[in-house]
């Protein structure tokens, strides 16, 4: 919001400049031209500090509220449980950091189906941890497990497991 208001203040304050020059030369000999600029000044402020003012109502604060992504604590109450409607999550550990949501798609796919495939980045990097999430058919989990536990991908040895409920 800041990069916006900046170059609208300075293009702004030329433009009362220039009309309080010409507005002065005009009117300086009648009572009111000394205090011109002065006048100017406190309306540049004043239409400086309007969209500050508005910014904070609690109609527009509360908006902005609803607008924000939802933070990890409300995503992880969200994420179904270990056997629900027929859906079981794995937990993928040990994973390369190269692997991606495809990758291991492929790789459990070649045992049965999968939902979905969450792999967990670190916040601030933006990289892989080497772990994440795969949501497969519960009649097929224990033999993906039976599978896919303690075997090779990507030179690396991963290890399947039911996710525990984060509660």
């Amino acid at each position: 919001m800041l990069s916006i208001r900046l170059p609208l203040a300075i293009f702004v304050t030329i433009i009362l400049s220039i009309v309080a020059y010409f507005v002065t030369q005009s009117l300086s000999t009648s009572p009111i031209g000394p205090f011109l600029p002065s006048i100017f000044v406190i309306l540049l402020f004043v239409f400086l500090l309007i969209p500050t003012i508005i910014a904070k109502t609690p109609a527009s604060s509360s908006t902005q509220r609803t607008n924000k992504p939802t933070s990890r604590k409300n995503e992880s109450t969200s994420r179904p449980s270990p056997s629900l409607d027929g859906v079981t999550t794995l937990y993928v550990g040990n994973l390369p950091y190269k692997a991606n949501e495809i990758t291991v798609k492929e790789l459990f796919e070649q045992t049965g189906s999968v939902t979905s495939v969450r792999l967990m980045k670190d916040r601030k990097t933006n990289r892989r941890k080497g772990f994440g999430f795969v949501e497969v058919d519960a009649n097929q989990a224990d033999e993906m497990i039976a599978k896919l536990n303690d075997s090779e991908f990507m030179d690396r040895t991963i290890k399947v497991r039911p996710a525990k409920d984060k509660a």
